[in-house]
């Protein structure tokens, strides 16, 4: 897919939902929590305000009921007076009173062979008969009760005792309606639950009959008086679920236009910041569509109201012209990396034309191999046969890539031209240091070498080490002999003398010269394969061709240095003497 095609997003679209998303957040959520917390104090202002309201309550239905229950007291202390004057008719003295005070009932009650009989009565139809389930509240002097009994929920009783020489013998009986003390002004309390209990907290009067008191009760706000006089206590209580949905209804006509006020303003907010910041974001996205085109010269132009955008645009230019000089750069660093892998692939092309061929000579069976820590390295060999000797040398410049490679290649070249016309290995080493001194010694490079003569139908070999590895010559019978003198390195200082080594190789023996990159290769845990590794190598390969050998050692260094980063080049020769 091309990315360039691809239409430039709607930026009025997005930018809309994402800036009223914003400002929703920032203006609706406080708003919210400011709402909730005025909703709460308003909610315990109201609550208070109700508990001030039903106190006062309260206190008036107290003193009205209060001075209701005096006034029965105080009929009933009247009829009472009334029944010691024989000359008065007692029922007809009753109904007048039932008249005059709007009540609906008064008996007198009579304890008679333990029973309680009606003997007066404002209603003839109450007479003689036996209400013994008020005996209970003889013991009181002044009764408050209701009892369905006696009559509905509607009807209210108040009893009198009248003592005989400190005894109860009767009760007066006043029965009225509940109305007279249960009246209730407005809305709110028309809710209330009213009741009086006793000193056991049991429901005396209610103006509900499913009313059901606990003094623990969370749900109600309840507001307790007491009726100290009767020992009873006026209870007024309203449901605090009432006071909320109340509460919610008011909350939300009153502030409902505040919110919508509000809203409002929010969506007028977004459409004017949409307006301001759309065009010069519009225009940054255009820009950056076209220098996903390909027009990577186009930038960003400020616009008047684009305040931070304009920023966002300055920033943006400024990188795209430090990207266009890193490309630059980078380019000019790939055309140079190429041109330099080039010139390396030249190199090791080259270095690798000058590994000697395999010299072919009837009873000496000869192999070699080298592995390069880079794509050119400083090790190397070569072979010289002349007048029936082979001349060779292996040799480790100081240095490792490009440098290393290009000093080889001096000092093989050096060698091989004194190898050419001088006979004597002492001289050709003597002679080869003298001009490889003259390029080593400003630039502080040296080689290690060790070097050999081999007379081919006499087997006498004469060497000499320089600085280098000792030479490891494997005996028939499997020692192993270390060859080497004691002389300094290539280039380091004039050499007017060597000290040389003379030894004659038998049939079947090894002789084997190596750099030092094979025992200091390294494995994924940093352990050295080391100069034991190598002589258990060398002692086990009897029986097996130079070539074989050498194989198999570079095989054997490749699985040790799996997963490991090769340090130092490696190279190696070996000679095998067939007679």
């Amino acid at each position: 897919m091309n990315l360039s095609q691809n239409k430039i997003p709607n930026i009025k679209n997005f930018l809309a939902y994402r800036i009223f998303l914003i400002l929703f957040v920032l203006i609706t959520i406080p708003l919210i929590i400011y709402t909730i917390a005025l909703y709460k104090a308003e909610y315990n202002q109201k609550t208070e305000d109700i508990y001030n309201s039903i106190s006062i309550f309260s206190d008036g239905l107290k003193k009205n009921i209060d001075d209701n229950l005096k006034l029965k007291n105080e009929i009933s202390i009247s009829i009472e007076n009334d029944m010691s004057n024989k000359n008065v008719d007692i029922n007809e003295l009753l109904k007048k009173r039932v008249k005059e005070f709007n009540l609906i009932d008064i008996v007198y009650l009579s304890i008679v062979n333990n029973n309680l009989i009606v003997q007066k009565s404002s209603n003839n139809s109450f007479i003689n008969k036996n209400f013994a389930f008020l005996k209970k509240y003889l013991n009181m002097n002044n009764a408050f009760f209701q009892d369905p009994v006696l009559g509905n929920e509607n009807v209210i009783f108040f009893s009198k005792t009248v003592f005989a020489n400190q005894k109860p013998i009767g009760a007066i009986l006043i029965s009225f309606p509940k109305a007279e003390l249960f009246s209730l002004p407005t809305d709110v309390l028309s809710n209330l639950n009213i009741y009086i209990i006793d000193s056991f907290n049991k429901i005396l009067v209610s103006n509900n009959k499913d009313t059901v008191y606990s003094k623990n009760d969370n749900d109600h706000l309840i507001i307790k008086n007491s009726l100290d006089d009767y020992k009873i206590d006026l209870v007024i209580s309203l449901d605090r679920s009432f006071i909320k949905d109340e509460h919610l209804k008011s909350f939300y006509y009153k502030h409902t236009y505040a919110l919508s006020i509000v809203f409002a303003f929010l969506i007028v907010l977004s459409i004017f910041v949409i307006k301001v910041i759309s065009k010069p974001l519009n225009n940054l996205l255009k820009t950056m569509n076209e220098i996903k085109k390909g027009n990577l010269r186009k930038r960003y132009r400020a616009h008047k109201l684009g305040f931070e955008m304009n920023y966002l645009g300055h920033f943006f230019n400024e990188m795209m012209d430090s990207l266009l000089i890193q490309q630059e750069n980078i380019d000019k660093e790939k055309i140079e990396k190429e041109k330099y892998l080039e010139q390396l692939k030249i190199a090791h092309e080259i270095q690798l034309s000058l590994l000697p061929q395999k010299p072919n000579i009837e009873d000496l069976d000869i192999a070699f191999d080298a592995n390069f820590a880079k794509e050119v390295g400083g090790d190397f060999f070569d072979f010289v046969i002349k007048d029936n000797k082979i001349f060779f040398v292996i040799a480790d410049i100081a240095s490792k890539g490009i440098l290393a490679c290009l000093y080889a290649i001096t000092l093989r070249s050096i060698i091989r031209s004194f190898a050419d016309y001088l006979s004597d290995l002492k001289d050709i080493i003597i002679e080869t240091n003298k001009t490889f001194l003259k390029d080593s010694k400003s630039n502080f490079m040296f080689a290690t070498a060790w070097f050999g003569v081999l007379d081919i139908n006499t087997n006498k070999l004469e060497y000499a080490n320089l600085g280098h590895i000792p030479a490891i010559l494997r005996k028939k019978d499997g020692s192993l002999i270390n060859l080497t003198t004691d002389n300094f390195a290539l280039g380091i200082e004039e050499i007017e003398d060597v000290h040389m080594g003379k030894v004659t190789l038998n049939k079947d023996e090894y002789l084997f010269l190596y750099t030092d990159g094979i025992i200091d290769a390294i494995d994924k845990n940093n352990q050295f394969f080391g100069q034991r590794n190598l002589e258990e190598f060398i002692k086990n390969i009897p029986n097996k061709s130079s070539q074989e050998a050498i194989e198999s050692l570079f095989e054997k260094m490749k699985r040790f240095s799996k997963d490991s980063f090769q340090y130092d080049d490696m190279a190696a020769v070996l000679f095998k003497i067939l007679k």
